[in-house]
Parts: structure tokens; sequence; C-alpha cells
């Protein structure tokens, strides 16, 4: 559905109604607010979809490692591929084990620009070993993201305690890789995705 090299994919809608599709057996990767991703089983590039769920069905009860059907509309909101579920469009058929995130070891290649943006998208990655850049990108206005090496954002779409300072080394961000308001951004689960050491903005 994602990857634009397969002889059979198509471009979506820019808007409802979309183009109806049914995915079988994917796993919720992760969940935030009035929405969620899923992924193969199996992982890999192209391999996820942001899953807009404007009637917020079952919203609360999902979780990550969940096994859903989900049946809808996909469309390409602003250049993210996006698929809004019909209504009672989502099923939860078990729990099966969270694809491991792909490791981008150059955080450039998932910033703006980056060459592994289509291919990431809404993915599962793991961005290791950056520093933090900037903790106001968008000052005077506050949207809770901050930037590591590579201009890569990181938002906050989820809770978690960290507060980022200059200079900061970042081990290891997980998350999954989103695009919205002309900026692409990872989006940690919560504090578990974040493993930072606090350098006092030296």
């Amino acid at each position: 559905l994602r990857d634009a090299r397969c002889p059979d994919w198509q471009a979506y809608p820019e808007r409802l109604p979309g183009t109806p599709v049914v995915i079988e057996e994917a796993v919720v990767t992760a969940v935030f607010g009035d929405a969620f991703t899923i992924q193969d089983p199996e992982g890999g590039a192209y391999s996820a979809l942001w899953v807009y769920n404007q009637r917020r069905e079952l919203q609360d009860a999902l979780q990550p490692g969940h096994l859903v059907r989900v049946e809808g509309s996909l469309i390409e909101f602003f250049t993210l591929t996006e698929l809004v579920p019909d209504p009672s469009g989502i099923t939860i058929q078990g729990m099966s084990p969270v694809p491991e995130p792909i490791v981008v070891n150059d955080p450039v290649r998932v910033a703006d620009g980056g060459d592994l943006v289509e291919a990431m998208e809404s993915v599962l990655i793991e961005v290791p070993s950056t520093r933090v850049l900037n903790t106001a990108p968008d000052c005077p206005r506050d949207f809770g993201m901050f930037v590591v090496s590579g201009n890569l954002r990181i938002g906050s779409e989820a809770d978690f305690d960290y507060t980022p300072a200059r200079s900061d080394v970042a081990l290891s961000v997980r998350g999954v890789l989103h695009y919205s308001f002309e900026h692409q951004k990872l989006f940690p689960r919560g504090d578990e995705d974040i493993i930072a050491v606090d350098c006092g903005g030296l």
C-alpha cells in the first residue's frame, strides 16, 4: 500500500472518501490521543500506517502489541498516508510481539528532507547516540518538541517525564516517525523510549 515502487501501488485521495482497504493482522505499535500506528508483524521499510481514529473506537483499550483488523479508507493527508477506520472498522484479534525498531544511525536521514522519510513513515525506529541541540524550535510558541542532531524533531504526542536541555546526550530515542505541520517528527511512546544523559546544559 505504501511503497511506490510496487507495480500495483496507487496514489490516494487527499480527503475522504478515500481508497477502501482492509488490513488484516497488523500489530499496534503506538497509541496517541485520537490516533495509533499499525505495522506488519515482520516489520521493515514501508511496513506501517498512521490510523486516525476520529470516532475513538476502542482507542482507550488499544495498546502496543494488540493484533488488529482495520477496515477503512486510505488518504494522503498533507503527504502523510493515513488510514481512517469505518464505523466499527477496528477489531482486536489478539496479541503479537511488537516489531523491533529499525535503527537509523544518522538522524538526518529521517529529518526534514531526509532520504528515508517515506520508507520509515509511521514505522517504529530507533535513533542512537544523538545530542540535544534545541529545546524551543518554535519559540515563542511551545509545542513540547526538542531537536537532536541532524535537526530531527522529537515530539510529545505521549507523556514523558524527561525534560531536555541543550547538550544532553540522547543515548537512544525510540518512536514512530510522523509528518505534520511541514516537519518530520519522531514520537516516543513514553519514558521507556528515551535514554538520555543530563549534561547540565554544558
